[in-house]
């Protein structure tokens, strides 16, 4: 198991050029045959073979780094945006609001690969046992695909096909693609270890491409891009081992947009090659380095829903974001309400009879209750009564200041379904920003009072 999750490391996620001498040595065997042999998957790529397809324009957005993340790998994005990075290094999974903001992190043991469904479920490669991990959107565990542990080897690369909901798993150990329901379940396999058509030495990147409903799979160590039907069956391939423009030197992650442009990471290059779907060279993209917006070992891309480019840059342990084209950016975030402690009284109310009014006081932790915008506060959706009293204290005097305010008795008992007990909600507005929202229990009678 640990010489697996080593040559991982020296090939898949390259952590250095000049490392040790086992996976120096491992790197120099990698290629050679292509170097060699000189074979072109589809056109040999010269410098005068560039594609027809315009260059993507590209602006460079921002870098998330949600807690000092160590080893960016892998990305993946769900239908609204939300963002999932595995960091083995760190055994953390990532999770990400759009605009970078941490949601919650996943602990796993060698976190390697990583997809989202169309409902947000979260799937994960761990390398440590083998197994593919499910989650659904908040992070709770639900399963895994197949048998769970030793199911694979080193699940290096997930990707969820929206038009079957199947769920594609490159193990690069073994070299062989295999294809699960969203509910876990094998259908089946392809690919086999080797060099020719439909053989992967060490596959380790998937992208869907919808308009043609082909996956395109990253053959790291044979220096190419294969393409396969939805069913595993080989369609065709492109790449040679180089350094030249539409050559490939160790792709991996790679992303495509709706204009049939690819964009392939290349570890060694530290940078992300455009081609296009024949593989002809459109342009390149990133700089190499370790400054804000450049690019270390770039391993993994992906296209989210706003046509930003996220990469991953393995070396400085950084998510980067490109706006590709008319990108546009990712809504304003709304920070959840505050909570608040709210008391109703009476809190058992009669159908008929009573009152005029309910007495409702709030109170906002580490808030001052002359930030609440009176004229904002709503309960059960009724407005504050201003024919009633309001005064500010603390009525409960627990030391925290709180305001008491009417509302009418009769509109709350019109807005609740009846008789019962029910649980009311409070929801306002903060004059220094901000939304806050409470709870509270009454108890209707049908009949009774005065």
């Amino acid at each position: 198991m640990w010489s697996n999750l080593r040559r991982y490391v020296c090939v898949a996620a390259v952590v250095a050029l000049a490392a040790t001498s086992g996976c120096a040595s491992d790197d120099a065997n990698l290629g050679a045959r292509e170097q060699e042999s000189g074979l072109c998957w589809g056109p040999c790529p010269t410098t005068s073979a560039e594609s027809e397809l315009a260059d993507p324009v590209v602006r460079f957005l921002d870098e998330y780094r949600p807690d000092r993340m160590r080893s960016a790998l892998r990305v993946a994005v769900g239908p609204t945006g939300t963002i999932a990075v595995t960091d083995p290094d760190a055994r953390l999974v990532h999770v990400l609001s759009p605009r970078g903001t941490p949601k919650f992190k996943l602990e796993v043991g060698l976190p390697l690969g990583v997809a989202i469904d169309g409902a947000g479920n979260i799937y994960v490669g761990d390398g440590q046992t083998g197994a593919v991990l499910i989650y659904d959107s908040v992070g709770e565990s639900t399963g895994f695909l197949g048998d769970g542990p030793g199911e694979f080897s080193q699940p290096t690369e997930l990707l969820w096909v929206p038009t079957d909901g199947t769920i594609h798993v490159a193990d690069s150990a073994t070299s062989h693609m295999s294809v699960y329901s969203t509910f876990g379940a094998f259908q089946f396999d392809y690919g086999f270890a080797g060099t020719g058509a439909g053989g992967f030495h060490f596959p380790n990147g998937l992208v869907f491409d919808e308009a043609e409903e082909r996956i395109y799979v990253t053959d790291h160590s044979n220096a190419r891009i294969q393409v396969f039907d939805l069913f595993g069956t080989y369609q065709t391939a492109f790449g040679t081992y180089g350094s030249k423009k539409g050559m490939l030197n160790r792709p991996g992650g790679t992303a495509l947009d709706e204009d049939g442009r690819l964009y392939v990471t290349d570890a060694f290059q530290h940078t992300l090659q455009v081609l296009d779907t024949d593989g002809l060279h459109v342009s390149y993209l990133g700089e190499p380095g370790t400054l804000r917006s450049q690019v270390k070992l770039s391993a993994d891309a992906v296209l989210d829903p706003f046509h930003r480019l996220l990469v991953t840059s393995h070396g400085t342990g950084k998510l980067l974001v490109y706006g590709i084209d008319d990108f546009t950016e990712p809504p304003p975030e709304i920070p959840p309400p505050l909570p608040a402690n709210v008391t109703v009284a009476p809190s058992t109310l009669y159908a008929a009879g009573g009152g005029r009014w309910v007495s409702v006081t709030i109170e906002v932790p580490d808030r001052d209750a002359v930030d609440l915008i009176v004229a904002s506060l709503r309960l059960q959706g009724i407005p504050p009564d201003p024919a009633g009293p309001t005064s500010l204290g603390d009525a409960d005097s627990d030391g925290v200041p709180d305001l008491t305010l009417k509302f009418s008795r009769s509109d709350l008992i019109v807005a609740l379904p009846g008789a019962g007990t029910h649980v009311v909600v409070l929801t306002g507005e903060l004059q220094t920003g901000g939304t806050i929202e409470g709870v509270a229990t009454v108890v209707v009678l049908a009949s009774g009072g005065g």
